[in-house]
């Protein structure tokens, strides 16, 4: 089975909008592609808020941990958006519009983590990590860009760039790590569903499977199969004399014994004193035998009023013919 989650598709997307916006910041795509006009520069940077918040309200489940925290970063989004034009529209304040929204969506990105992380999510940790490379920086490169405080370092895009690069990594290592939870849960549901199919086959009283498991592998049964139908005698009368706690223990005692029976067959309780097994025809004389040994055993366990009766259907290749 394939494990499918839509926050891959924004974690790329997130990436790809990352390596444009600083192409276009190293010049890149002048030198490339020819691609001069100003405008186009910070329309990267204003969707890394949009595809990241989208990226992390899936990965951090945040709508289910903290429907708040989801409220303000759908708002973030809305005026990421919003700011947008201003590349187009008012350039000259694009760049202090962009670092604005990039700094309000790293420190929500960053609580949102913490709050997630607090509340049992584990994949979160490297989530945090990874803001942390973005925060760190952004708190001395993003105030001198709109003229708060002095430039405090030199080169703060190349300082800036490997925040970035450090956090992209470390998400890559939250997906990992999600991708593994999400196979355990998927695991731990297939097991549970397994277990659920068991015992809906399953007669609780005597570990035997049940009607339903009956007609399910009767359905399956090959050519040269037998089906023997037995009927454990004394059942009503030991209930009556003794109670229906020594009826139960009876129907115990005669479930366990068929585990002599051969591996390969398999028995079912149908319900009161019946009882069916599925085998093969080689096998009959055999199981014949243990039938009649079952039944002396129960009587000298304490069960003198218990017999075991049974017949015996055969499946032949004419027969399905």
């Amino acid at each position: 089975m394939r494990t499918r989650d839509s926050s891959l598709f924004f974690y790329s997307a997130y990436l790809l909008a990352y390596a444009i916006g600083w192409g276009f910041t190293f010049n890149l795509g002048a030198h490339v592609f020819g691609l001069r006009d100003l405008r186009w520069h910070y329309v990267p940077f204003f969707l890394l808020p949009v595809l990241n918040i989208m990226f992390y309200l899936r990965f951090l489940k945040l709508e289910q941990y903290h429907p708040g925290l989801a409220k303000l970063s759908r708002g973030l989004i809305a005026l990421s958006l919003l700011l947008l034009p201003s590349c187009f529209l008012v350039l000259s304040y694009a760049h202090t519009l962009a670092t604005l929204v990039i700094g309000l969506f790293v420190t929500l990105a960053f609580v949102s983590g913490i709050v997630v992380w607090r509340k049992g999510f584990q994949p979160a940790r490297f989530f945090i990590l990874a803001f942390l490379c973005l925060l760190v920086p952004a708190l001395f490169i993003l105030p001198a860009n709109i003229g708060l405080i002095p430039d405090l370092v030199s080169n703060s895009e190349l300082w800036t760039l490997m925040g970035g690069t450090l956090d992209g990594l470390l998400l890559a290592f939250a997906l990992a790590e999600r991708i593994n939870q999400l196979e355990r849960e998927k695991d731990a549901a297939l097991l549970e569903a397994n277990r659920a199919l068991t015992l809906a086959h399953t007669d609780a009283l005597t570990k035997l499977g049940n009607r339903q498991a009956f007609e399910r592998d009767t359905e399956r049964l090959l050519s040269d199969g037998a089906l023997i139908s037995v009927d454990l005698d004394g059942l009503k009368r030991i209930n009556d004399l003794h109670g229906h706690t020594r009826g139960d223990a009876l129907l115990r005692e005669f479930a366990a014994s068929l585990s002599v029976l051969p591996k390969t067959v398999s028995s079912y309780r149908l319900g009161g004193d019946e009882f069916v097994i599925l085998a093969s025809i080689a096998d009959v004389s055999v199981i014949q035998s243990e039938l009649e040994r079952i039944e002396a055993r129960l009587r000298l366990e304490g069960f003198p009023e218990a017999g075991v009766s049974f017949g015996v259907a055969t499946v032949t290749e004419t027969d399905e013919g």
